[in-house]
């Protein structure tokens, strides 16, 4: 209500950027096998868990050696760029085969 509206215009009062994020976490809608939207769900999923692995371990792990930290604890993941360029590769990836296909015919 007002108050979200009032904290939020507080909070970004000074801002020089001019830009608000907002994620909307998918989770709630129903499942249906097999269809384009549950594809492009998962590419969305897999891009925030890359972007998130990469900003919040590995990013602070080199933040802590570029400060002269001794930071001997190696963060072990799941590297999941493979799975997202099988979607969005420009060329070779799922998205770019099914646009292809769907133009050919």
């Amino acid at each position: 209500g007002s108050k979200s509206m009032a904290a939020l215009n507080n909070a970004v009062r000074h801002a020089t950027d001019g830009f608000i994020g907002i994620l909307d976490m998918f989770g709630f809608e129903e499942p249906r096998p097999a269809q384009l939207e549950h594809l492009c769900i998962n590419l969305c999923a897999e891009t925030m868990q890359h972007f998130y692995n990469t900003h919040i371990f590995k990013s602070s792990v080199e933040s802590c050696r570029e400060e002269g930290i001794i930071c001997d604890t190696e963060v072990d993941y799941v590297d999941n760029v493979p799975c997202i360029d099988l979607i969005s590769s420009l060329r070779t990836g799922l998205l770019s085969m099914l646009d292809a296909e769907c133009s050919v015919r």
